[in-house]
């Protein structure tokens, strides 16, 4: 099998700068891994989940929905919508990935592509608005049963909160509602 890792790391000061200004032999220690994962097992079964999974990711919180997507845990799921929060185009990894992973289907089954950017700085020279993921989340409830709906929500604190609110507003059990925290 594969025997590489990947890494998602947003170059800034401190230990994340120190990581990228890593050179090919130079030795990195490591220890286990933080934060308790996704308890996808919860919300696995598609029949009994079929009113739509709803992703949410901002920067490197994309980094374990990547994982997802390309383990194929999203592999024929019913309704999937997955907004990824990025300061800009230049920031959004794997971008050029989508469309494989469209055509492989690893985005579940919907005809149209189901990622949608969410930048919060506008390009210069752009019509685009800045934006925050928590704030365009479009929940639809057309024909939907909301408790059959489950959500995955990877990113820093306030819109992990602000989105668990919205989440149960629109009528989705916080059992279905899964964070990385």
């Amino acid at each position: 099998g594969d025997e590489s890792l990947e890494f998602l790391i947003k170059k800034v000061d401190g230990t994340a700068g120190l990581l990228t200004d890593l050179k090919s032999g130079d030795s990195l220690e490591m220890t286990d891994i933080m934060g308790k994962g996704f308890p996808w097992e919860r919300v696995a079964d598609n029949a009994k989940y079929k009113g739509g999974t709803y992703v949410f990711a901002t920067g490197t919180g994309f980094g374990p929905i990547k994982a997802m997507i390309e383990s194929g845990t999203f592999k024929g799921r019913t309704g999937m919508k997955i907004y990824y929060g990025a300061r800009d185009p230049s920031h959004m990894a794997c971008k050029e990935q989508f469309q494989t992973w469209f055509q492989q289907g690893l985005l579940g089954d919907s005809p149209d592509m189901p990622i949608i950017p969410v930048y919060s700085c506008a390009a210069q020279n752009s019509d685009e608005e800045k934006s925050y993921v928590q704030d365009v989340a479009v929940l639809s409830t057309d024909g939907i049963d909301p408790s059959t709906a489950s959500a995955i929500i990877c990113g820093h604190w306030d819109m992990t909160n602000i989105l668990k609110e919205k989440l149960a507003d629109f009528g989705m059990p916080s059992e279905n509602i899964l964070t990385n925290f």
